[in-house]
């Protein structure tokens, strides 16, 4: 059996441009949204994915301190992070108690040494 190779010839190019929307995912906006907590300054998240997942993440950012806005096609976030000199500070606005909730944990105590 015998086939016409030209079908299969990709021409070379120099450069490619253009734009490509990837779909959302719950991860990866997860770790946008933990990325620009711990930041100074304001970071953009485009094309985030609105779920019940990334809402929990983002609560649990705003709790510590990262300001957080959402707008049509992006999230905005303020980072929490502050710089003096050489030492670097992860500054929390407010600390919640949550002992209680350890209760519930089954945990063994572990030597690693």
């Amino acid at each position: 059996m015998s086939f016409n190779t030209e079908y299969f010839r990709v021409p070379s190019i120099t450069e490619l441009g253009g734009r490509a929307r990837i779909p959302s995912s719950k991860p990866e906006t997860q770790r946008a949204v933990i990325a620009a907590t711990l930041t100074r300054g304001s970071s953009r998240i485009y094309n985030d994915l609105r779920c019940s997942e990334a809402d929990t993440m983002k609560a649990a950012c705003r709790a510590v301190g990262a300001g957080i806005h959402e707008h049509d096609g992006f999230l905005e976030v303020h980072g929490m992070l502050q710089k003096e000199g050489l030492v670097t500070h992860v500054v929390a606005r407010k600390l919640v108690d949550r002992t209680q909730m350890l209760g519930t944990l089954v945990t063994q105590s572990r030597d690693f040494r």
